[in-house]
């Protein structure tokens, strides 16, 4: 029978393969999917465990008992690990915000293309047309 202890000692599995392979943390979404390989590939219905509570606070409640502890992504409310107890983790900065990096990315084209521009001819300038609407979502 699946109980509250295969489920955390289960978890605690988990937390350290992941942290072991990678130095990060399993991600809650990948939960389902690292508790079917711990068991052999038998489908576990952990959710019967939980007592109608979410994972995220089945692990909040049993961090200290199974010596594992939830991480959470400032911003991305979907982003939640977990990793061993004793260890610190941070999610990188890259996926902190993508849409900024893509913003900058774009102005640099934006740029790019302005400088480009600047080295033709006037007889080949004459022969360009771009659209303003494509010049702003250089800058966007």
């Amino acid at each position: 029978m699946y109980d509250e202890e295969k489920l955390g000692k289960d978890l605690k599995q988990l937390a350290e393969e992941a942290w072991s392979r990678n130095n990060a943390p399993i991600l809650l979404s990948g939960v389902p999917e690292g508790l079917k390989r711990a068991n052999g590939g038998t489908v576990v219905d952990f959710r019967g465990v939980l007592d109608g509570k979410s994972l995220k606070q089945f692990i909040k409640d049993t961090e200290a008992r199974f010596a594992y502890r939830l991480v959470e992504h400032p911003s991305k409310k979907a982003m939640i690990g977990l990793i061993p107890s004793g260890f610190e983790y941070e999610f990188p900065a890259a996926l902190n915000d993508k849409k900024a990096s893509r913003n900058s990315a774009g102005k640099d084209d934006g740029l790019a293309l302005i400088n480009a521009l600047a080295k033709l001819s006037d007889e080949d300038l004459e022969k360009i047309s771009i659209p303003v609407s494509i010049i702003v979502k250089l800058f966007r």
